[in-house]
């Protein structure tokens, strides 16, 4: 599928870029544990809890590139549903994300073939300014909401390549799985632990964990360069350039 992509399916001669996207959940309450403050290991303290934390998920679509200076620009979408995300909570965070951080209340917080077709119109918006020179090709697992006709004309619409990564393969070809979300997740899971054990409070504010989530996007997704995660999964970068010949 990747060399039909980069070799036939495209014949402008444009550089591709590789674009990985995926949702994954990020879970109020991280430490859910009983019991009091205390070390948890050297290098992170949490509050053990005495009562259960305030439970909810959120969900992340997530996106990495091959290139650094495209992928701070890329889209990075939060959505909680009313009733984890207040529209209290939302306005006050509205001056403090990030200009590539899209907060967003919903019905509900699952991910709809439509939301994904929205991130791929932010997507093709970040990067409006290559689309003469570059092509993008955007990597994606098979979840139905990718399947959708929404998306697959979203993607028609701005010239995106869609590449599908075949069922029960992720764990070895999608890069998000293979080398960013555990680091990420990570990151805000120490976090959160720490402010839990700062404030000596059993739950963190959904405000607060929502600014954990845009350090890890600056420090994790912006901090590292993902163009080897790309080529170990097979997507390999010889031959970057789209040929011309049938």
């Amino acid at each position: 599928m990747w060399d039909v992509v980069r070799d036939k399916e495209h014949k402008s001669g444009k550089i591709i870029v590789r674009v990985n996207v995926d949702e994954t959940a990020l879970t109020l309450g991280f430490a859910g544990n009983n019991g009091t403050l205390k070390q948890k290991n050297n290098h992170e303290p949490c509050l053990l809890q005495d009562i259960a934390p305030t439970r909810g998920t959120f969900s992340n679509i997530a996106f990495i590139c091959d290139n650094p200076e495209v992928q701070i620009l890329l889209p990075q979408i939060i959505v909680g549903n009313e009733s984890l995300l207040p529209k209290k909570v939302l306005d006050d965070l509205s001056d403090k994300l990030p200009p590539n951080v899209y907060l967003c209340r919903e019905k509900s917080g699952w991910i709809t073939a439509a939301m994904f077709a929205v991130a791929l119109r932010w997507l093709a918006r970040a990067t409006q300014h290559l689309s003469k020179t570059h092509l993008l090709v955007v990597l994606l697992d098979c979840a139905p909401i990718h399947l959708h006709e929404l998306v697959w004309r979203e993607a028609k619409k701005h010239n995106m390549a869609l590449c599908l990564i075949p069922n029960g393969c992720t764990w070895l070809l999608q890069p998000l799985d293979t080398h960013v979300f555990r680091k990420y997740k990570s990151y805000i899971r120490q976090e959160y632990n720490r402010q839990q054990a700062a404030s000596e409070r059993h739950n963190v504010p959904v405000g607060a964990l929502i600014l954990m989530v845009c350090k890890a996007i600056q420090l994790v997704l912006h901090g590292f360069g993902w163009a080897t995660s790309f080529a170990n999964n097979g997507y390999a970068q010889v031959g970057r350039v789209a040929s011309d010949l049938p």
